[in-house]
């Protein structure tokens, strides 16, 4: 059963606001008994993330250090959409600039909201066939990324066993592999 109430901005104010993340405070009514309460919202731009399939069944992973963690973690090559920029012309352009590698054929999965508790972003995982590395990376000034082919039989397995530990990797690893099960 869906809940049937949901929740009005009465209003909404920028609290913080810096390149890649603001955060609101927002004062709001619950519809129906009209409770009303406070929140924080952040707001990121939405995100796109890679699960590129080489010619030879490897899939294309980076490793790549991360702030919030102060550690390297492996992830699918990914980024940030530019405002205005269609998802997958963001991914392939993610791919391209992260690991040279270009693609095929691609398939776009459903969006995942990676915290919509807090959150108002989306993340939307693609299936890029046939990867190559076709040039050079071209990496973003504070990023030092190192590609590690998987192969595909392997990536189930290694992302079980912990060796994946970004939750918005997880989830498009799961979607990925569900898509490409419903369609062999």
């Amino acid at each position: 059963m869906s809940p049937t109430r949901s929740w009005k901005d009465l209003s909404v104010e920028t609290v913080f606001d810096v390149p890649f993340v603001s955060i609101s405070h927002t004062r709001s009514v619950r519809e129906g008994d009209g409770k009303t309460a406070r929140f924080y919202r952040l707001h990121f731009p939405d995100w796109a993330n890679i699960f590129a399939i080489t010619p030879e069944n490897e899939v294309v992973f980076v490793h790549q250090f991360r702030q919030g963690v102060m550690e390297f973690t492996l992830e699918l090559p990914g980024g940030v959409m530019e405002p205005g920029e269609d998802p997958l012309e963001g991914a392939a352009r993610e791919l391209r600039e992260e690991t040279g590698y270009t693609a095929e054929e691609w398939i776009r999965l459903a969006p995942v909201y990676p915290n919509p508790a807090i959150q108002d972003n989306r993340c939307t995982t693609f299936i890029a066939k046939n990867a190559r590395r076709t040039r050079e990376t071209a990496f973003d000034p504070d990023e030092e990324l190192e590609i590690e082919l998987i192969p595909l039989a392997e990536v189930a397995q290694r992302t079980l066993r912990g060796q994946v530990t970004n939750a918005v990797i997880v989830a498009g690893i799961a979607r990925a592999l569900a898509e490409l099960g419903r369609i062999h």
